[in-house]
C-alpha cells in the first residue's frame, strides 16, 4: 500500500479571479472537487489567513500516494487553476516513517 502524501499550500487570489462573478466562482471552486474525488484526495483543513500578508489562504491535503500528486497538478493546469491563483506549496511523508 502506498504511503499517503502531505500537501501543505497556501494561495494568494490572482486578478483573473476577481474578474469572475460569484456564481462563476462558487462553479469553479465545485468544479475542483471533481479531480480530488477521482483520485483519491482529501482536504484536511482550509483556513483563511489572519494576516495582511501575500497569502490569503493556507491548508493541508492528504494524497493517497505520491502517483496522485503529479496527477493532480495535471487537472489543475488543464482548469486554468494558475490564472485564477498563484501558489506554493511543500510536500512531505509523517514523521516518523511508519
Amino acid at each position: 500500500m502506498a504511503e499517503p502524501v502531505y500537501e501543505f499550500w497556501r494561495v494568494s487570489l490572482e486578478e483573473a479571479w476577481y474578474q469572475l462573478s460569484e456564481e462563476e466562482q462558487q462553479e469553479y471552486s465545485a468544479k475542483v472537487e471533481a479531480p480530488r474525488e477521482k483520485l483519491g484526495v482529501r482536504l484536511i483543513t482550509q483556513c483563511s489567513a489572519l494576516s495582511s500578508g501575500k497569502w490569503l489562504l493556507w491548508g493541508v491535503m492528504e494524497y493517497p500516494g505520491i502517483e496522485a500528486v503529479p496527477q493532480m497538478t495535471e487537472l489543475l493546469y488543464q482548469m486554468n487553476h494558475f490564472r485564477y491563483f498563484e501558489t506554493e506549496s511543500m510536500l512531505g511523508t509523517k514523521w516518523p516513517p511508519s
